[in-house]
Protein backbone atom coordinates (compact mmCIF):
# COMPACT_ATOMS: atom_id res chain seq x y z
CA UNK A 1 0.00 0.00 0.00
CA UNK A 2 1.69 3.08 -1.28
CA UNK A 3 0.80 5.36 1.90
CA UNK A 4 0.77 2.94 4.43
CA UNK A 5 3.91 3.53 6.43
CA UNK A 6 3.52 -0.04 8.39
CA UNK A 7 3.07 -1.88 4.96
CA UNK A 8 6.00 -0.19 3.50
CA UNK A 9 8.26 -0.86 6.45
CA UNK A 10 7.37 -5.02 6.27
CA UNK A 11 7.79 -4.81 2.76
CA UNK A 12 11.00 -3.56 3.59
CA UNK A 13 11.83 -6.01 6.03
CA UNK A 14 10.68 -9.06 3.16
CA UNK A 15 12.78 -7.89 0.93
CA UNK A 16 15.61 -7.66 3.48
CA UNK A 17 14.78 -11.66 4.72
CA UNK A 18 14.88 -12.19 0.70
CA UNK A 19 18.37 -10.74 0.38
CA UNK A 20 19.83 -12.35 3.34
CA UNK A 21 18.60 -15.69 1.63
CA UNK A 22 20.31 -14.65 -1.84
CA UNK A 23 16.72 -14.15 -3.12
CA UNK A 24 15.14 -10.85 -4.62
CA UNK A 25 11.25 -10.04 -5.58
CA UNK A 26 10.61 -11.15 -9.14
CA UNK A 27 7.67 -8.89 -9.42
CA UNK A 28 5.66 -6.60 -7.43
CA UNK A 29 2.42 -4.81 -6.89
CA UNK A 30 1.59 -1.73 -4.88
CA UNK A 31 -1.67 -1.37 -4.33
CA UNK A 32 -2.72 2.68 -3.90
CA UNK A 33 -5.89 2.20 -2.60
CA UNK A 34 -7.27 0.87 0.95
CA UNK A 35 -6.50 -2.46 2.18
CA UNK A 36 -9.26 -4.44 1.80
CA UNK A 37 -10.21 -7.84 0.20
CA UNK A 38 -11.04 -6.44 -2.91
CA UNK A 39 -7.76 -4.56 -3.71
CA UNK A 40 -5.98 -7.85 -2.87
CA UNK A 41 -8.52 -10.08 -5.33
CA UNK A 42 -7.62 -6.77 -8.03
CA UNK A 43 -3.96 -6.75 -7.62
CA UNK A 44 -3.32 -10.33 -7.49
CA UNK A 45 -4.99 -10.40 -10.99
CA UNK A 46 -2.85 -7.83 -11.99
CA UNK A 47 0.42 -9.22 -10.70
CA UNK A 48 -0.24 -12.75 -11.95
CA UNK A 49 -1.31 -10.80 -15.65
CA UNK A 50 2.52 -9.63 -15.74
CA UNK A 51 3.89 -12.49 -14.05
CA UNK A 52 2.19 -15.68 -14.54
CA UNK A 53 4.91 -17.92 -13.21
CA UNK A 54 5.01 -16.74 -9.46
CA UNK A 55 5.00 -19.63 -7.12
CA UNK A 56 4.45 -17.69 -4.08
CA UNK A 57 3.01 -14.33 -3.21
CA UNK A 58 2.91 -12.01 -0.01
CA UNK A 59 0.65 -9.54 0.91
CA UNK A 60 1.26 -6.71 3.81
CA UNK A 61 -1.71 -7.86 5.92
CA UNK A 62 -4.16 -11.28 5.53
CA UNK A 63 -7.58 -8.67 4.47
CA UNK A 64 -5.49 -8.48 1.42
CA UNK A 65 -3.93 -12.04 1.33
CA UNK A 66 -7.61 -13.55 1.64
CA UNK A 67 -8.28 -11.37 -1.15
CA UNK A 68 -5.73 -13.11 -3.35
CA UNK A 69 -6.98 -16.29 -1.85
CA UNK A 70 -10.74 -15.47 -3.56
CA UNK A 71 -8.80 -14.60 -7.14
CA UNK A 72 -6.69 -18.70 -6.80
CA UNK A 73 -10.15 -20.15 -6.01
CA UNK A 74 -12.05 -17.93 -8.91
CA UNK A 75 -9.16 -19.00 -11.12
CA UNK A 76 -8.48 -23.16 -10.31
CA UNK A 77 -5.40 -21.69 -8.96
CA UNK A 78 -4.21 -24.39 -6.39
CA UNK A 79 -2.96 -23.02 -3.23
CA UNK A 80 -0.17 -24.19 -2.37
CA UNK A 81 0.53 -26.54 -4.96
CA UNK A 82 0.79 -24.18 -7.92
CA UNK A 83 0.91 -20.43 -5.45
CA UNK A 84 1.65 -19.88 -2.07
CA UNK A 85 -0.32 -16.98 -0.43
CA UNK A 86 1.73 -15.05 2.76
CA UNK A 87 -0.11 -12.82 4.86
CA UNK A 88 0.58 -10.57 7.96
CA UNK A 89 -1.49 -10.11 11.31
CA UNK A 90 -1.94 -13.87 11.87
CA UNK A 91 -6.30 -12.94 11.65
CA UNK A 92 -8.76 -15.85 12.55
CA UNK A 93 -9.57 -15.64 8.68
CA UNK A 94 -6.34 -16.80 7.51
CA UNK A 95 -6.60 -20.17 9.56
CA UNK A 96 -9.95 -20.59 8.79
CA UNK A 97 -10.17 -20.63 4.69
CA UNK A 98 -10.32 -24.07 3.43
CA UNK A 99 -6.33 -24.07 2.66
CA UNK A 100 -4.97 -22.04 5.94
CA UNK A 101 -2.72 -19.18 4.19
CA UNK A 102 0.70 -18.58 6.25
CA UNK A 103 0.84 -15.67 7.98
CA UNK A 104 3.16 -13.99 10.28
CA UNK A 105 1.35 -13.32 14.07
CA UNK A 106 2.11 -10.21 15.99
CA UNK A 107 1.42 -9.03 19.34
CA UNK A 108 -1.07 -6.46 18.51
CA UNK A 109 -2.60 -5.81 22.04
CA UNK A 110 0.91 -6.27 23.82
CA UNK A 111 2.75 -3.57 21.00
CA UNK A 112 -0.54 -1.53 21.70
CA UNK A 113 -0.34 -1.23 25.43
CA UNK A 114 3.96 -0.21 25.01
Amino acid sequence: LSRDLRAAKRFAGFRSALAEAGLEVAAEEIIPSSSSIEAGREGLGRLLGRAPNLDAVYFSNDDMAIGGYFHCLARGIAIPGRLAIFGYNGLDVARAAPQPLSTIRTPRVAVGET
